[in-house]
């Protein structure tokens, strides 16, 4: 889990220096008025944060084997994470309007990287509820036992990793445009 965490931070690092390079060259002409984010993406975050909460409760409870606590907690982080990623979507589809506006009125570039970081955040959180899910199954059938505990320890892991990207993904949009 620490390499390939470690090999996404350097993906996700890589990508964000691609973008402040692009940005820092001046190239590109800005818009005349800050573009404003679409208010779904505040929404999102702060639906994943909740998140990272309740999967950071759901660890917690693993470890002293609060099955019912367990349930409620994962089942939430699951619930949480497909209503982040139905908020996000047409949010991020709202963002790619605004920037075609943009481009046509100003000749303004939005740049394409933000939306591809975005798009492999997006694949992450995805490919995160696929064992986010298995674990909530697993646990609502048969309770926890010694054998889940390091899967739901290392989901939980992961949970916050793509929790501290997206953050800071969004606080680069927030910054840069």
């Amino acid at each position: 889990m620490r390499l390939f965490l470690v090999s996404l931070s350097v993906l996700f690092i890589a990508g964000v220096v691609g973008y402040l390079i692009i940005r820092g060259q001046g190239q590109i002409s800005e818009p005349a008025e800050p573009i404003a984010l679409p208010s779904g993406l505040w929404v999102s975050t702060a639906v994943l944060l909740v998140s990272g909460w309740t999967i950071h409760r759901a660890n917690r409870q693993a470890r002293s084997n609060e099955t019912g606590s367990l349930k409620l907690y994962l089942g939430a982080t699951f619930v949480l994470s497909v209503l982040f990623v139905g908020i996000q979507a047409p949010s991020l589809v709202a963002l790619l309007g605004i920037h075609r506006a943009a481009l046509a009125e100003h000749s303004f570039n939005l740049y394409g990287i933000s939306f591809a970081l975005i798009g492999i955040h997006a694949a992450h959180v995805l490919g995160g509820m696929l064992p986010l899910g298995w674990l909530f199954a697993r646990v609502w059938r048969g309770g926890v036992g010694r054998h889940l505990q390091p899967s739901i320890h290392l989901c939980a892991i992961y949970w916050h990793f793509l929790d501290v990207v997206w953050v800071a993904l969004f606080a680069l949009l927030l910054f840069t445009l």
